[in-house]
């Protein structure tokens, strides 16, 4: 793959939300997709009429985003049945069943007060080009008197569902992004608008404050980060794309390949080796089979659920950086079976930040005797308190008890261990190995604690599927950190990942938007593993304070100042932070391959930045900046003036002169900057590629 440009410690602990696996996945049925879930988070105050209104805006932006679905993917697909989640804390009569297998964490389209991406929805993704994304992240304020312009929010809505289920990435830029601007420098020479469109689009350049822009009789802008394109209401023809400038009335589908421009910067053409998004989109299982069916209704069938009211524990881990790859140390909770012969053993880490509310949640059987032994860090024994036992308030008529037992609110910094035991001699009927399940959580020490960052993982999954499949994309590992409303940059983060106890690879997760189709610096670390053997993978996860974040703030918003989210987000920094998190997230692996993987999966510089250093005897000298996307055997920078050469045949190009600077840098996540220079025609634009070597020669 290639993409081608022209010329004293803290330590913390985490907020974690236990919560399980969803047995429902988004299914296509015949030309209708079900099982899509959309939940409200409990950071959504309920409204004063129990969220009637709200969910009655919600349906109606839900129904007309599903009917421009169908007629931008030519009468074939459509939203069928939608859950929509209530959370826990609400209470609503609105909710025609309970159910615990659904969640918030789990949802494909999440509504929520407090946005990272604005209030314009915003898609995460962690796979590459063609592999499904993760969430949708759907503002509250979205929704909001929506009836206005319904039209324009439910392409916007479409926009994002075309890159959660499908792969594919926006085709625009943004104002002040260096790696995907608003405007890019045309071969012919002016400034064009990043965009993807099958005809013109007629318009004007506009400054913020409503004047006409600077630009050159050559066509170039003077102030970039001031002008805008203001397309005009009336006399449009274009029909794409939905990926652009989705709120033109003229605007219905996604951009076609003959009709796609594949030279602009924009995210589409850098990670999908500008294919345009209905090629990618052809490539999809969901169209294998579907046919057009013009006569079909559109409007999705309903249901309103509401979560049982679960449980929600600070977590008590170690947080050390540990030296071996396979300790052990850091725990969330464990699962397992006991005997009378061998009781469980273990230990925990009580942090600064931590301290009250220390409780054990034991989950077991009714029948039988168990016992906790608890030691401080002093290796003192501490006599805990039994609080009553349930049983299970979601369930009460199930075999399961729960026993809490809490500490002191003075619990002492250090390590704790613990040991539970079990006695089977008060009744014949006890299990002899039961099986239970022991949680420790604490909450923060006080009110002028530090607040507990909260982190989630992620594996790219193959679509319409439960495990990586090989022979279609490799597993990118990534994971979010946040902290205070806002993502956690800065951050050296790794990731062990370990088949039948022993450590495969460690590899660094990285914030610097090379791993496609991640955006740098925004507290989402992304790392590609490419396993050589099929089995269940784990993850874990270690995370250090690092380097300082740059602030900046996807899809664009009509009145064009309010954007999301570029190749970079708006970040916080936490000083000393320190992490570990063993088992973060499990994944399984199938048809991998030793030695050669397909072209498609390989990873590639998705971050090249070009600029012109000057011209002389013949020769154009450029300065070209990029990162390593993964660790590599060698790297070349190829050029030609032939730009369909580079992209359908790079391999054949002539290879660049380095000036000034190394190529000899090949780990993953290293910035490279050089000055090249290659030969020159008056009046002809070069192209520059880079050509990486992997560890088993495959170039890409």
């Amino acid at each position: 793959m290639k993409i081608i440009c022209p010329s004293g410690v803290v330590i913390l602990s985490m907020l974690l939300l236990f919560i399980g696996n969803a047995n429902l996945t988004i299914v296509l049925d015949n030309n209708g997709y079900t099982n899509i879930v959309v939940a409200i988070s409990e950071n959504v105050p309920q409204p004063t009429d129990g969220g009637n209104a709200l969910i009655d805006d919600l349906m109606v932006l839900l129904i007309e985003a599903s009917a421009v679905l169908f007629q931008a993917t030519g009468d074939r697909v459509y939203f069928k049945n939608i859950d929509i989640l209530l959370p826990p804390t609400w209470t609503t009569s609105t909710a025609s069943s309970l159910t615990s297998q659904l969640s918030y964490q789990l949802a494909d389209i999440r509504l929520t007060t407090e946005p990272a991406s604005g209030s314009l929805p915003h898609t995460l993704h962690s796979g590459k080009c063609g592999v499904s994304g993760n969430f949708i992240t759907l503002p509250a304020e979205y929704i909001e008197d929506v009836a206005a312009n319904l039209k324009v929010r439910a392409k916007g809505l479409v926009q994002q569902w075309a890159q959660l289920r499908y792969g594919v990435f926006e085709e625009h830029g943004y104002p002040n992004d260096e790696l995907l601007p608003y405007f890019y420098r045309h071969p012919d020479g002016y400034d064009a608008v990043t965009s993807s469109n099958d005809t013109e689009i007629k318009g004007t350049l506009e400054t913020l404050s409503g004047g006409n822009c600077v630009v050159s009789t050559n066509g170039i802008i003077s102030d970039q980060g001031n002008c805008r394109f203001v397309p005009t209401a009336t006399e449009q023809t274009a029909t794409t794309s939905l990926m652009s400038f989705h709120w033109l009335n003229t605007v219905i589908g996604f951009s076609e390949n003959g009709k796609h421009d594949r030279r602009p910067p924009h995210g589409q053409n850098r990670l999908c080796n500008s294919k345009s998004s209905a090629e990618v989109m052809a490539n999809s299982s969901d169209f294998n089979y579907v046919t057009p069916n013009p006569g079909q209704i559109t409007v999705p069938a309903f249901r309103i659920l509401k979560n049982l009211m679960l449980p929600v524990v600070y977590v008590a881990m170690d947080t050390s950086y540990p030296a071996n790859p396979n300790n052990t140390n850091a725990i969330t909770s464990r699962k397992d079976s006991i005997t009378t012969n061998t009781p469980w053993s273990g230990s925990f880490s009580i942090d600064e930040t931590l301290g009250t509310n220390t409780t054990f949640a034991l989950s077991l059987p009714k029948e039988g005797s168990f016992t906790i032994t608890l030691a401080n860090p002093s290796g003192d024994l501490v006599a805990v308190t039994s609080e009553p036992e349930v049983t299970n308030w979601n369930y009460p008529d199930s075999t399961v008890r729960l026993i809490w037992k809490k500490l002191a609110d003075d619990t002492d910094i250090g390590r704790w261990s613990y040991q539970v035991a079990y006695n089977n001699t008060s009744c014949s009927s006890c299990e002899t190995q039961p099986e239970i399940h022991l949680q420790i959580g604490s909450s923060i020490r006080s009110a002028t604690s530090p607040a507990l960052p909260k982190f989630q993982p992620w594996v790219s999954l193959t679509t319409n599927s439960g495990f990586v499949d090989m022979s279609e994309h490799p597993a990118v590992i990534q994971t979010k950190f946040e902290y205070n409303n806002s993502n956690l940059g800065g951050l050296v983060v790794t990731a062990d990942i370990v088949l039948n106890s022993v450590v495969k690879a460690s590899i660094p997760l990285i914030d610097t938007g090379l791993i496609d189709p991640d955006i740098s610096k925004d507290g989402i670390y992304s790392g590609t593993f490419y396993p050589d053997a099929n089995g269940n993978y784990k993850v874990n996860l270690h995370a250090v304070h690092g380097t300082s974040v740059k602030e900046n703030g996807r899809l664009l918003s009509p009145d064009q100042n309010s954007y999301c989210c570029g190749s970079s987000r708006p970040t916080s920094t936490l000083n000393y932070f320190q992490f570990a998190a063993r088992e973060a997230i499990a994944f399984e692996v199938r048809n991998a391959v030793a030695g050669t993987f397909p072209q498609k999966s390989l990873p590639m510089v998705s971050d090249i930045q070009a600029s012109t250093y000057g011209i002389d005897q013949n020769l154009v000298y450029a300065e070209l900046k990029w990162s390593v996307p993964s660790n590599t055997k060698s790297q070349a920078v190829k050029f030609s003036e032939d730009y369909e050469q580079l992209l359908n045949n790079f391999e054949a190009a002539s290879q660049a002169t380095v000036v000034y600077g190394s190529l000899n840098e090949i780990a993953a996540g290293t910035t490279i900057a050089v000055y090249v220079s290659a030969p020159y025609t008056n009046g002809k634009s070069v192209y520059f590629v880079v050509e990486t070597t992997a560890k088993n020669n495959q170039k890409v």
